[in-house]
């Protein structure tokens, strides 16, 4: 587009003749028409001059006058003597008269900036963490033309913490990714994607660079790379070479191993960049490399010994001079003398299945395994009737009806077990009350379990049915010693008449002898989860007799109670699944004493029979929870102390679920 900005320049040129008419001279004289003229950038101004010749006024052809510009990035001159105003500035426009050169005007032009109507911006895609480069920003203005370096453009990263942006320069800082943006005042933009990232290795360094080892040993090394910028370089995995193999080997983890007596080059190298470990390999010499003991393993009794022998071999099996040796035993209870001979304490009471000897010569070394086994003597076979439960009565005597049903609890409960084993008799000095208010002193040799039992009244018929469960446990096995049992005499009565009498006191039995009490969490730990949303028991018996009911879920373990109160929840089977077993948390009159049950107590550690279960399956007790049933709100009681060995009770040492 041209623009005309009013008359810029007029030249007025007079010609002279003489009176004959013959020319003489000529003489051209020049007017300014303005001052100053002020152009926006994009403007095209053709100026005009005007001549006058033989008194008639015209105007200047292209031909007869020239016009220049002091400063062409202000002020372009097109071939047709056309202004072309281009950047912010001023510049002097000159008209000259081509016949006469010295026949000239000049004018002061000022330019001033066109908004911009686009923005473009050329940034390096790549650069390497410390490069810097330059971006160019060039600005389009009215009618196209290009305008370089605006400087109402503004130049910023979007991500300084990975190149930095200012004037005409970008600094990458860090590897990753960021836009470069230019904006214009006018809100016209322009960005470019940049991704700096550690370049290719230029400079490669192993250390050692000099080192010398033994025929059969190894060397590691170790190889730090940097980028022509000095970044250290982390993802590019160097290549190493041996330069004779039959001196020396190299993994591509740097380790180098000596093979033979001489000298190597290692070489390391990544792209271009190249180092060398200069190795010396050294013969080997005749040491020790391995010891070899026999017997490796030894079985003895409380108090036995027995003696090892040890031979010397060097790096290729031969055998050496047996240097000196050191013995040292690993197991508390196992002595060795510094002649080989491993000796088991005379007081050792459990069996050590695991115990370590250990001889060595500098830093070579051999073990010999231990065991000491110790024999222990079976308790008594439990009396005719498998008196395995003991009952004993506080306060007031139950009723006849309730008296009989203990009398069936404990004789189903000593009918399931074989013998003793796993147990222990102990003696016991425990002072009245301990377990229970008013229950006597026991000072006797208890073999198994001792069970207080008592019918008082507590809050009324249909609150709480009564509380059971281990008062005292055995240290080794923390199977229960003594136990505790209390009704409340108000819904003794409904039981009976409800039928249900029987189950709930040997339901409440099998609680004194651990049943959801010591299961875990604690000594036992045969409860995952107790207090979670899917509680399971993972005894390896019971879980295998659930699995042989037909259980799809059995390899997850039982189904423990998730519901009820925390007499219920965690401490029985699960009702929805179990339904009129025994030890769910739910009474009605079936409920069978199934073989996953006596499984758990074989689980504790019981020589229980599981072929003395009641019939029961799980299809089948669905059936029979159709009937009426109602929730013991009962209250299971966890152990207060454990007993040892010599009858000293010390307190329980933890939550057992």
């Amino acid at each position: 587009m041209i623009r005309r900005v009013g008359t810029v320049i007029a030249l007025a040129l007079v010609a002279a003749c003489s009176a004959d008419m013959t020319p003489v001279s000529t003489t051209y004289t020049v007017a300014l028409a303005l001052d100053s003229v002020a152009m926006r950038a994009g403007d095209s101004i053709v100026p005009s001059a005007r001549v006058t010749v033989n008194g008639v006024p015209r105007a200047a052809n292209s031909r007869e006058i020239t016009v220049s510009s002091s400063d062409t990035s202000v002020i372009a001159v097109a071939s047709n003597g056309a202004l072309m105003a281009l950047g912010h500035g001023s510049a002097t426009v000159t008209v000259r008269w081509v016949a006469t050169s010295s026949i000239a005007a000049a004018q002061l032009v000022t330019v001033v900036s066109e908004d911009l109507t686009g923005v473009s911006l050329v940034a390096p895609l790549t650069m390497v963490p410390g490069d810097t480069a330059t971006f160019v920003v060039t600005g389009r203005i009215r009618g196209g033309r290009v305008v370089p370096s605006p400087a109402s453009v503004t130049v910023t990263s979007r991500n300084p913490a990975v190149v930095t942006a200012g004037a005409n320069q970008a600094i990458a800082v860090a590897p990753g990714t960021t836009w470069i943006v230019a904006t214009a005042s006018t809100g016209v933009s322009d960005s470019s994607f940049v991704t700096v990232a550690v370049g290719a290795p230029t400079r490669i360094i192993i250390t050692p660079h000099a080192a010398s080892i033994t025929v059969g040993l190894t060397l590691s090394t170790t190889v730090t790379m940097t980028d022509r910028r000095d970044n250290p370089v982390t993802a590019v995995a160097p290549a190493y070479s041996s330069s004779s193999i039959s001196v020396a080997t190299v993994q591509q983890d740097g380790t180098v191993t000596g093979k033979a007596g001489g000298s190597a080059l290692i070489i390391v190298q990544a792209g271009t960049a190249a180092d060398t470990l200069h190795l010396t390999i050294a013969p080997a010499l005749s040491v020790v490399t391995r010891l070899m003991v026999s017997p490796d393993s030894v079985t003895l009794n409380p108090g036995g010994a027995a003696s090892i022998q040890v031979q010397a071999l060097d790096a290729q099996g031969n055998p050496m001079t047996l240097p000196a040796l050191t013995w040292q035993s690993q197991t508390s209870g196992i002595s060795v003398t510094s002649a080989g001979v491993i000796q088991a304490a005379s007081s050792i009471s459990s069996t050590i299945s695991n115990g370590v000897v250990r001889v060595s010569s500098g830093i070579v070394a051999a073990t010999v395994r231990v065991a000491v086994v110790v024999v222990v003597v079976p308790p008594p076979p439990p009396p005719s009737d498998n008196g395995y439960v003991s009952i004993r009565w506080v306060g007031t005597a139950p009723s006849p009806a309730v008296a009989a049903a203990f009398e069936a609890a404990r004789t189903r409960i000593n009918g399931l077990f074989n013998s003793f084993n796993g147990v222990s008799a102990i003696d016991l000095n425990v002072p009245a009350g301990t377990c229970m208010a008013g229950a006597p002193a026991l000072v006797e040799t208890v073999p198994g379990i001792v069970i207080f039992a008592q019918v008082t009244p507590i809050d009324g018929a249909g609150g709480i049915l009564g509380s059971a469960g281990p008062c005292l446990v055995r240290n080794s096995t923390w199977l229960p010693i003594v136990g505790a049992m209390q009704f409340d005499s108000a819904d003794m009565d409904a039981m009976v008449g409800g039928g249900l009498l029987n189950g709930v006191v040997l339901h409440e039995m099998m609680h004194t002898l651990g049943f959801g009490t010591i299961w875990g969490p604690g000594p036992q730990n045969e409860v995952a989860s107790p207090t979670g949303a899917d509680p399971r028991y993972i005894g390896t018996v019971g879980e295998s007799a659930y699995a042989g009911l037909g259980a799809a879920d059995a390899p997850s373990g039982v189904p423990v109670e998730n519901t009820g109160g925390s007499g219920t929840k965690g401490s029985h089977w699960r009702e929805s699944v179990f339904h009129s077993e025994l030890m769910t948390g739910w009474a009605d009159g079936a409920m069978q004493l199934s073989r996953v049950t006596i499984g758990a107590l074989k689980d504790f550690g019981y020589d229980v029979d599981l072929n003395k279960a009641d019939s029961f399956s799980l299809s089948s007790s669905l059936v029979a929870s159709l009937r009426a049933s109602q929730q013991l709100g009962e209250q299971t009681k966890t152990p207060i102390g454990v007993v040892g060995s010599g009858g000293q009770i010390t307190p329980f040492p933890g939550t057992v679920h």
